[in-house]
Parts: C-alpha cells; sequence; structure tokens
C-alpha cells in the first residue's frame, strides 16, 4: 500500500473542540474511511468522539462527511483512493 496525506476540514463543533479547522492526516490507499476516521479520533480529546460517533461507535446519523465535494452516505464501505484530496466533516451548527 502507498502512504499518503489528506485534508481533513472540520466545522462547527467539531473545529471547537479540536481547536483546528483542518490538518493534514496520512493514510494508506485502500484504508477504510471510518478507520482514519476513529484512528483520527483517538488523538483528540474526548468529546470529538461524542460529537462524530454514537454509543455503537458509527458515524452519527445527523454528521455530514464528504469526499472531494462527494457527499459519503456509507462511511463504513468507503474506501481511501489515492487521488482522494479532502475530506470535510459537518456537525450540526448547534443542538442535535
Amino acid at each position: 500500500m502507498t502512504k499518503n496525506t489528506i485534508v481533513i476540514h472540520y466545522t462547527a463543533q467539531l473545529a471547537n473542540v479540536a481547536g483546528i479547522r483542518e490538518e493534514h492526516i496520512p493514510f494508506e490507499v485502500g484504508e477504510h474511511l471510518s478507520c482514519l476516521l476513529k484512528r483520527t479520533a483517538k488523538e483528540k480529546p474526548t468529546a470529538f468522539s461524542q460529537l462524530l460517533f454514537n454509543e455503537e461507535g458509527m458515524i452519527r446519523r445527523n454528521v455530514i462527511i464528504s469526499v472531494d465535494n462527494e457527499q459519503i452516505s456509507d462511511v463504513v464501505g468507503c474506501i481511501i483512493k489515492n487521488s482522494i484530496k479532502e475530506i470535510f466533516i459537518l456537525t450540526p451548527m448547534s443542538g442535535g
């Protein structure tokens, strides 16, 4: 597998908790998007994971994830290709 870097953009509450709006994350081509997000969340405060994942460890239904400007409905089945440049994670602006 080839190692690359991808830009992850955080919005709203997620950006506030992370303390950053974007970061460059190394990834392996063929890695599942859900694994990348879980790995990234481990390096952040607990509140970051709580905003992103539900009690079962799945992406919350009110979180929108976009990969290269295309909304992803199946985060678990999404495999990262070497052509991917950026991921946007949009959480609710306020409330639930």
